[in-house]
């Protein structure tokens, strides 16, 4: 009986690593998993209807995800920075013995319709205690309620208050970096050329992570075709959320939403790009990077193997990308 039932569970184990290999490669074991659930559930479960129950669902999912070891010499606080007609909710993340640090925005992902400020929580923390950078962590208004350029606006703010307060909490104004994930990419992206136009703070660094980088999908490559299904996120779910973001599709060349885009990436700053192997989005990140050299921009970019989207199920990449952001953002210029 104990034989039979080893066998079985050997069986079982050896198909469930079948999953690992794929036409394109092979992906880790957890994110091969979740993306066979992935994939079962968007064939047998309701479509998402981007409601709040679904934004509340896949927040706490999300949340799960990207999980790490607590921190304890990290602080966080809360904060909230009043605008006409809104209040943005905040959160402050600051090592205990640090002074004198690099600023950094964080903007999270969430396809411009879901996350939050503490989405990435576990993130921020690890990123904080490995750079001791003091980061301000903005959770922007969502579409599809509010379209573009509402988040980019919110974000433009948030970016102000941070160089405003980060005195008082013992930053230094002289290192300031934009750090933004998936949409958040975008968003920091498009918060850069905003600072450009606007004469604003004059950035050090932006730390884009697995970004998006081009609304129109013409310039997205062929990850774009290469992983539209199976890999949690998927080529039509991105169109609608997308959609969702910016209804009109003439205004989705506009480099402020689609960064690369821009004609003029001259005086962007310094740029740290990560990509996923088995990620839809790989291509677009990649090529801005080349755009933004092409362009005299000193960038460093990791493309990051056997992963997925968000680098979901694989810890190991995730603290490796959080390693390499931090060095990014401690390195002397």
């Amino acid at each position: 009986m104990l034989i039979t039932l080893l066998i079985v569970l050997s069986l079982i184990t050896a198909w469930l690593y079948s999953w690992t290999f794929t036409k394109h490669g092979r992906i880790e074991f957890l994110p091969a998993l979740i993306c066979r659930a992935a994939t079962l559930a968007s064939r047998f479960g309701d479509p998402i209807t981007y409601s709040d129950s679904d934004r509340a669902n896949a927040n706490a999912s999300t949340t799960k995800l990207l999980q790490l070891p607590p921190t304890p010499a990290v602080q966080v606080d809360e904060d909230t920075l009043g605008l006409p007609g809104r209040t943005l909710k905040l959160r402050w993340y600051q090592h205990a013995d640090k002074v004198d640090c690099p600023l950094v925005l964080n903007i999270h992902g969430g396809a411009w319709w879901m996350g939050n400020d503490f989405i990435d929580d576990a993130v921020m923390r690890h990123l904080c205690q490995q750079s001791g950078a003091l980061i301000l962590s903005v959770d922007y208004r969502l579409s599809p309620e509010h379209i573009f350029p509402a988040a980019l606006d919110d974000c433009y703010a948030a970016l102000l208050h941070l160089v405003e307060k980060a005195p008082a909490r013992g930053g230094d104004t002289n290192r300031i970096i934009l750090h933004g994930t998936s949409a958040g990419g975008a968003l920091a992206a498009g918060v850069s050329l905003l600072c450009r136009e606007r004469n604003g703070p004059l950035l050090a660094l932006q730390a884009l992570i697995v970004p998006v980088t081009d609304l129109t999908g013409l310039r997205s490559g062929d990850s774009l075709q290469r992983f539209a299904n199976g890999y949690v996120l998927t080529a039509s779910d991105l169109a609608d959320m997308i959609a969702n973001y910016l209804p009109e599709k003439t205004r989705r060349a506009d480099p402020l939403a689609s960064p690369i885009y821009s004609e003029h990436l001259e005086r962007m700053p310094p740029t740290f790009i990560a990509t996923a192997e088995f990620d839809p989005l790989r291509d677009q990140g990649e090529a801005f990077g080349k755009a933004l050299e092409q362009a005299g921009i000193p960038v460093t970019q990791k493309r990051y193997s056997r992963t997925i989207h968000g680098f979901f199920g694989s810890k190991k990449m995730l603290r490796e990308c959080i390693a390499d952001t931090a060095t990014a953002i401690t390195a002397p210029r």
